[in-house]
Formats: structure tokens, C-alpha cells, sequence
């Protein structure tokens, strides 16, 4: 027979979110309590400019926006990236 005990377990959770690229606060609201934004975490290989480094990054979705007209191909057309 198993016996249980209740436990508490620590936990992090994120106090605040900080767009890297525009600096500001992106908040929630009573609409929308778990803001959107997008979070890359990249842990760079050998032979990178970023040899072993670990780089963590929020963008807001105005910064996304802006950042990805930049991109030779477009994020939302799965076909063309099929093509390449």
C-alpha cells in the first residue's frame, strides 16, 4: 500500500515580459490575461559566431511584425517555404 504526503513544490514563473528589441513592457489584459509574443531560446553549436552561448529573446507582436517584413521569405507561406 502506498502512503502519500502533500507537498509544495517551487516554482518560476515569469514576473514580467520585456520586449529585447523595443524595451517595453508587454502586458495582459482582462481580454487577454496570457499576453502574445513570440520567445526564442538558441543554444549556439561549434563553429558559430556564438560558440556555447545561450541567447533568450522576447519579441512584442509590433516588433515581430516589423521584424519579419525583413525576411526573402514570408513566415506565413508554408507552401513557399516547401519550395525552397
Amino acid at each position: 500500500m502506498k502512503q502519500y504526503k502533500t507537498i509544495q513544490i517551487e516554482k518560476k514563473v515569469p514576473e514580467s515580459i520585456i520586449c529585447n528589441c523595443c524595451g517595453q513592457k508587454i502586458n495582459s489584459t482582462k481580454q487577454h490575461p496570457y499576453p502574445d509574443y513570440i520567445t526564442i531560446h538558441k543554444i549556439w553549436g561549434y563553429d558559430s559566431p556564438y560558440d556555447g552561448e545561450e541567447h533568450d529573446i522576447d519579441l512584442c507582436t509590433d516588433c515581430y511584425a516589423k521584424w519579419i517584413q525583413t525576411f526573402k521569405i514570408d513566415p506565413r507561406d508554408r507552401k513557399e517555404a516547401e519550395d525552397v
